[in-house]
């Protein structure tokens, strides 16, 4: 589904094996209650300000399960991302604001990767043999997310020096096993004392 024109809302579809699940361009978009399995890309792709990607199950992913392209105040919200090759949930550059929250995540070579600055990241849980958290640009926050990595050179959260700037950080519960860190800030950080 390829979409070129703002205002429209995407529901209850079935899109499976595709190169790119649904596309939409434009702005205040809304791409609600999906099926999305097989894409050989991405499930969903927003570019513009203002859409609203939730309550949609993406699997299987051969990219991204959810990216965002120069994109702003994008809404992310109760879907579930479950085995994306690549990202989880990717926003790629734009002018950011986004609020990703109540999202389940499973896999991916990160679960939220985050290079939009001004986002907010909350109420998320994950679980993956990738990276958790990774934050490339300023002032993003990050409260009551579950996040749990797995594997050798693996962290739960990483935090770029641009990143660092403006990052406000609590009550998130963080796990690293199988050799992974639980963060790096500078450097890794291997235990929660650390970090």
């Amino acid at each position: 589904i390829l979409l070129y024109t703002p205002n429209n809302i995407v529901t209850e579809n079935s899109v499976l094996r595709n190169k790119n699940g649904i596309h939409v361009r434009g702005k205040m978009n809304t791409v609600e209650r999906n099926y999305l399995y097989g894409n050989t890309s991405d499930g969903v792709i927003g570019y513009g300000e203002g859409t609203r990607v939730s309550r949609n199950f993406v699997e299987n992913s051969g990219r991204y399960g959810i990216h965002l392209v120069n994109a702003s105040t994008t809404m992310v919200a109760s879907n579930t991302v479950r085995n994306s090759l690549s990202h989880s949930i990717f926003a790629d550059g734009g002018a950011g604001m986004h609020r990703l929250e109540n999202n389940m995540i499973i896999g991916g070579t990160a679960l939220i990767y985050m290079k939009s600055p001004g986002s907010t990241i909350i109420n998320n849980s994950g679980i993956t043999t990738g990276n958790g958290l990774m934050i490339y640009q300023a002032w993003t926050t990050l409260r009551n997310n579950i996040v749990w990595s797995k594997g050798s050179g693996k962290y739960a959260i990483y935090v770029t020096t641009t990143g660092q700037t403006g990052l406000q950080s609590d009550y998130n519960l963080l796990y690293a096993t199988d050799a992974a860190k639980i963060g790096y800030w500078n450097a890794a950080r291997t235990t929660l004392g650390d970090w």
